[in-house]
């Protein structure tokens, strides 16, 4: 299920990064960035509006409610585990390629490979598409391989690989980027 959440939360980004920069080719980064604030406050308001808790207005129910001083505890068991740190940690490093090649990747692209704005959007946009991919399939391939640690040190090196060569190469295709950023993410 974790696997299908990150896949749903970068279909977002998948879909936001390809659709911004015609807004802000048009309007300009400073009122683009408004117009995206003013949709998504009419966005949240609508959803407060039409979204309800239950169908007939009653409040939901749980069947085993927590207590607050429960719910405390539950979160110092995982907050006081080894494991819950460690694995935190290592979400985080993975996650630091995104980050760079979302942020700083365009700019790359423009300047070491000559490419226009729209085209490094487009290049960019397929990071997310390999996170939309890969949560699910690398979520399945550790549950049937029964061993997540392989999965997860397989993933990191693989990463670190392509990252390399994505950095250090000096004339890539669009091809080889759309290929290497899908298999980044």
């Amino acid at each position: 299920l974790f696997g299908i959440m990150i896949m749903i939360a970068f279909s977002g980004a998948f879909i936001g990064i390809r659709s911004i920069l015609p807004i802000i080719n048009y309007f300009g980064w400073s009122r683009a960035m408004y117009l995206s604030a003013g949709l998504c406050f009419f966005l949240a308001l609508a959803m407060a509006t039409v979204i309800r808790d239950t169908r007939d207005g009653t409040k939901y129910k749980m069947e085993n409610e927590q207590t607050f001083f429960e719910l405390l505890k539950e979160i110092s068991v995982v907050m006081t585990s080894p494991q819950s740190w460690l694995l935190a940690l290592f979400a985080g490093l993975m996650f630091i390629p995104t980050t760079v090649i979302a942020a700083y990747g365009p700019q790359v692209f423009v300047s070491k490979f000559q490419m226009s704005q729209s085209s490094t959007a487009e290049l960019t946009s397929w990071l997310f598409m390999g996170w939309i991919v890969g949560s699910p399939l690398s979520g399945y391939l550790s549950d049937w391989l029964g061993k997540r640690k392989t999965v997860m040190f397989g993933s990191a090196l693989f990463t670190f690989l392509l990252t390399s060569f994505l950095v250090f190469s000096t004339s890539l295709t669009d091809l080889n980027i759309i290929t290497l950023t899908f298999l980044i993410g």
